[in-house]
């Protein structure tokens, strides 16, 4: 007993649908707000960067996990409102450079 199965390469209809349609030579709506969103997105991304962790978030467990929400989430703020991501490191960088004056002077009296 053998089962043979033959497979035939024709089209089953008359037309067949062609396999490839070339694309428009124009770009649609769609392709430049997409590309747009793309870019900004990246960007974004890269040009935030975190606190390090604190010593007691990298010891929970979930690994990476906590780390890549908390960058979305400043990405999601810095898309919808870079002035309050602006605004945060003006404040971070107001404070190390008090916590550096202060440094200086306790070297200083010393």
């Amino acid at each position: 007993m053998s089962n043979s199965t033959e497979f035939s390469l024709q089209p089953t209809s008359p037309n067949p649908a062609p396999s490839w349609k070339a694309p428009p030579n124009f770009r649609t709506t769609v392709d430049l707000v997409s590309s747009c969103v793309l870019t900004l997105v990246v960007c974004v991304w890269t040009a935030i960067h975190l606190n390090i962790q604190p010593y007691n978030e990298r010891r929970r467990r979930g690994g990476f996990a906590p780390y890549l929400w908390r960058r979305m989430w400043w990405m999601l703020m810095g898309l919808l409102a870079p002035e309050l991501v602006l605004y945060t490191a003006w404040s971070q960088y107001i404070q190390a450079r008090q916590v550096t004056l202060m440094l200086k002077e306790i070297d200083e009296a010393r």
